[in-house]
């Protein structure tokens, strides 16, 4: 019996067998199941239980521990999974890809690379097809020799090799470690160069994307030479090597451990044995570039001679030029309002150059010490004004043009454009306990009377009697006093070659209070707008103080800090070039004092120029025979004159000052209560543009917008209200513009709230069409229940209450502007998604502000304070609670929640069901 015994038989082998198939069961019994009411996967309690989700084409699992369903070999297909996100996948893996514009990219355990063919002959052009930054190192010609005939046709015998580079507008050539700008430009992508002055040297070439970088940061490090390496990131990044008692530094080129004055590992960069024992500090110039935006620019300026152009150094309107007592001759000089430079022409001039100084009612100087966030200069000042005018670095500038920001509440003063180390000086217009008051008018010119712009003053003989002063600033420059011609019968003042467009200030100097004096003056670079600045001398790189010059204290800097990094640590409050020199010690974890003679070193090196608004100063010792070589960028994300918001709550009040200044008159200002468009028959803008008034008092909050004309531009906008009048005879939605509506941006807003730009059609170039109320943010009956009203006889009848709607449309010449409208129905969505919502990658990289608007009404939310641009994420975070509440709203529900009786009667007509609030939230973004 024994022998025919099975064990695999009976009732605990059959309990096994079904637990066994249990399982079996469980695990593919969620296998083809749909989930329910937006579950996020079917029901299991089996670890390791299969899912088809069939909606994705994804095969999940059940993660108990989680409790979630995990798309099975994710981390294995990682390298492919986001490949096709608009914005770079976060936490990376190496391999990994992404398809970035078109362009395929890997991962390289650092950073995203372009995928990249070599061509069949190798040649190095290709590695730069699509980078942003490339040194190469070293440049082989990809030929022989060249001969060329000269234009006589006589062969020139010198022998010339060339080479292959990705932009020579972009891009700069070194020969061993020399910059060298004397090259022939064949055309945009070769150069050519003697080849006797090749031998036994290495070339390079530097390559950088000028369209797209964001940002230009420039670190000083002092070197050990008994420990070469520089704990800094070498991506992105040039370095030049400065000897202690030179201004001069020395481009180094990357290679290997036998080769180069440097090579990379993953700790940062190593130097050669030779670079470091040759050379005493290194600069390091990192560039930062946008994923999306390639607005920037380039401005390169090369001068032989430079000795007869000066920039205006300090603050001082336009140069009057005397020689000895007199007035020199206009053909022998040129002043540039834009770039604040002299240029003289007189081979035999004395430098007997009178420059003109303000002294005013009551005045303070000093140097712009730091910057927001956003790239703006902040000046502190040490007591309130009432309407200053503010110079920087010469240039007259006034909060109703846009350049500066007052805030008294705070005490400060924000400059757009300014950066560390500026001068400036604020002057004060008002002396109320004097009776004193310059300023007159700010604005632009906006008429012509024979080819002369003209510029009307208001009862102009009581307002500034012949024998009183007029002091006139175009484009931030003093006019000479004898220039400026006053026609008292035609009630304006001109100036010879004064054009539409030009921005001027207008002040009365009842006193003769402003006097000339002398200044110093420097030679000078015209650049146009610089944001930063790379300037080579006889063929090497100069130092600014951008590298040292920090407004961080020593506890911000330590995180960022790297072994021999040198920082000038400045006191807020300081007027003069002073500041306390500390070197980063690694091993002990502190910043040190500067001995006296890294000091000294440092000082030859870090300020031999320094970026102006628009020019470069040199501050070096020059003549004649120096050459000059400037790379002046400006960044993708730069902008003219950004939109300022501001918002505040008021009580009972019709009358607002503000602490920000307008251009009256230029259709500059908005203004929104609670949110809802005022239009300019409700608004009242004080003359001097320091304010705004409006027809009833008002509580609630009130924000305004300042938009500032740009680009010449008279006004920020046309404008025009439409409203019964303007309806095309025949139909009920078609209307009728005295305005053109081409060419132009349009935006419409209606009962003031702002629409989308599917609820209108522009038919040409003065007609517009409303669609239907779906599309329209108001109009639907429902935002005006029925009343009952009883009348005089005692009957009681349904009122149907309406509301003519007036319609705003502006006209914008900013193509550069976008705007979206999405719905959003998560009332507790604190992330606008990009992906999610199809919006355009570029708004991430907004330069400007986000205008952003609820179901038509203005949030009023602001960067950095209301929201953030999360690049990482790929979404907008709202960090305002208002934004939510806002996203709540149905107007009719509130309605009911106060007046029980209308929602009963509501219910009456509707089925007895009470009211659900509807949330179809229609969110309108608006950037540049």
């Amino acid at each position: 019996m024994s022998e025919n015994r099975k064990f695999n038989a009976g009732r605990q082998s059959e309990q096994l067998y079904n637990e066994e198939l249990f399982k079996m069961y469980e695990s593919i019994r969620t296998l083809l199941m749909i989930p329910e009411n937006d579950e996020p996967g079917p029901e299991s309690n089996l670890h390791g239980a299969l899912w088809l989700d069939l909606a994705k084409n994804e095969l999940n699992y059940y993660n108990k521990e989680l409790s979630t369903w995990d798309i099975i070999f994710r981390d294995k297909f990682r390298i492919v999974d986001r490949m096709m996100n608009q914005f770079p996948p976060d936490r990376p893996v190496h391999g990994q890809l992404w398809i970035n514009q078109d362009v395929l990219m890997y991962y390289n355990g650092m950073q995203w690379k372009p995928i990249k063919a070599l061509m069949q002959d190798g040649s190095q052009i290709n590695l730069a097809t699509f980078e942003d930054f490339l040194i190469m190192s070293p440049l082989h010609p990809p030929g022989n020799t060249v001969v060329n005939d000269d234009e006589e046709g006589i062969l020139d015998t010198e022998n010339k090799s060339q080479f292959l580079v990705p932009n020579v507008d972009a891009g700069k050539f070194f020969n061993a470690r020399e910059y060298r700008h004397e090259y022939e430009e064949i055309n945009k992508v070769t150069i050519q160069y003697p080849k006797d002055k090749l031998k036994d040297r290495v070339q390079s070439w530097v390559h950088v994307n000028p369209g797209k970088i964001t940002n230009i940061t420039k670190r000083l490090f002092k070197v050990d030479k008994y420990a070469q390496r520089l704990h800094v990131d070498p991506y992105n990044t040039e370095f030049y090597g400065f000897r202690r008692e030179s201004p001069f530094g020395h481009f180094l080129r990357p290679g290997n451990e036998e080769d180069g004055d440097y090579f990379v590992d993953p700790d940062g960069m190593y130097l050669s044995y030779n670079a470091a024992q040759s050379f005493d500090y290194v600069l390091a110039v990192t560039y930062e570039f946008s994923w999306i935006k390639s607005t920037g620019r380039l401005n390169r300026t090369s001068s032989d001679r430079i000795t007869t152009s000066y920039y205006v150094g300090g603050f001082g309107g336009p140069i009057n030029v005397f020689v000895e007592g007199y007035d020199l001759e206009n053909r022998y000089y040129h002043y540039d309002t834009i770039t604040e430079t002299l240029d003289i022409s007189d081979p035999d001039m004395d430098k007997d150059l009178e420059l003109s100084i303000i002294r005013a009612i009551d005045r303070e100087y000093g140097l712009i010490r730091e910057r927001t966030l956003d790239g703006k200069g902040i000046i502190r000042m040490r007591k309130k004004y009432k309407n200053p005018l503010v110079f920087v670095n010469g240039q007259a500038l006034h909060s109703s043009l846009g350049d500066v920001e007052i805030n008294n509440e705070e005490g400060i003063i924000l400059v757009n454009g300014g950066r560390r180390d500026m001068s400036y000086c604020i002057m004060e217009l008002e002396d109320v306990k004097n009776d004193i008051n310059m300023f007159v008018r700010t604005g632009r010119v906006e008429e012509i009377v024979n080819y002369q712009g003209v510029i009307r003053i208001d009862d102009f003989e009581n307002r500034i009697p012949e024998e009183d002063g007029i002091i006139l600033f175009v484009d931030g420059l003093l006019i000479r006093k004898e220039d400026v011609v006053r026609d008292y019968n035609d009630g304006s003042i001109t100036v010879n070659g004064l054009e539409r467009g030009q921005e001027y200030i207008l002040l009365h100097d009842k006193h003769h209070a402003l006097q000339y004096d002398e200044s110093n003056l420097h030679s000078a670079l015209v650049t146009g707008r610089v944001d930063e600045s790379l300037l080579f001398m006889n063929e090497y790189l100069l130092c600014n103080d951008t590298a040292v010059v920090t407004s961080r204290t020593e506890e911000e800097e330590t995180k960022d800090a790297a072994n021999g990094e040198i920082k000038l640590f400045l006191e807020p409050f300081q007027d003069m070039m002073e500041g306390e020199f500390k070197i980063w010690n690694e091993y002990d974890k502190r910043w040190d004092p500067l001995d006296d003679d890294t000091l000294q070193a440092v000082k030859t090196i870090s300020f031999s120029y320094e970026n102006g608004l628009n020019a470069i100063t040199v501050n070096i010792e020059h003549d004649d025979n120096d050459f000059f070589d400037v790379f002046a960028y400006n960044f993708a994300n730069t902008i003219e004159k950004p939109l300022i918001i501001e918002s505040f709550t008021a009580n009972n009040e019709s009358e607002f000052p503000i602490r920000h200044h307008f251009i009256p008159g230029a259709n500059s200002l908005q203004v929104y209560l609670d949110g809802v468009r005022q239009y300019d028959y409700a608004v009242t803008e004080y003359l001097d543009g320091s304010g705004f008034r409006i027809r009833q008092p008002f509580t609630g909050r009130v924000t305004y917008i300042i938009e500032h004309p740009e680009g010449g531009a008279q006004k920020a906008s046309t404008r025009e209200v439409l409203d019964h009048t303007k309806v095309l005879s025949g139909s009920s939605n078609v209307y009728r513009t005295n305005i053109s509506l081409y060419p132009g941006r349009v935006t419409v807003f209606a009962s003031g709230l702002r629409q989308p730009q599917d609820s209108y059609v522009i038919l040409d170039n003065h007609t517009i069409m409303f669609k239907d109320r779906e599309t329209r943010l108001i109009g639907s009956p429902d935002n005006f229940p029925i009343e009952n009203v009883r009348k005089k006889d005692g009957t009681i009848v349904e009122l149907n209450r309406s509301q003519p709607d007036d319609i705003l449309v502006e006209v914008r010449q900013q193509f550069d502007k976008e705007e979206r409208t999405i719905t959003v129905k998560d009332v507790d969505a604190y992330e606008i998604d990009i992906m999610e919502h199809d919006l355009p990658p570029d708004i991430i990289e907004a330069a400007d502000e986000i205008l952003i608007f609820i179901n038509g009404v203005f949030t009023g939310l602001r960067s950095g304070v209301g929201y953030n641009k999360d690049r990482s994420k790929g979404a907008i975070t709202i960090l305002d609670g208002n934004y939510i509440e806002l996203m709540n709203n149905d107007p009719l529900y509130k309605l009911f929640m106060l007046d029980i009786d209308k929602h009963f009667q509501w219910q009456q007509r509707n089925g007895g069901k009470p009211y659900e609030p509807k949330i179809n939230n229609k969110v309108t973004l608006e950037w540049r």
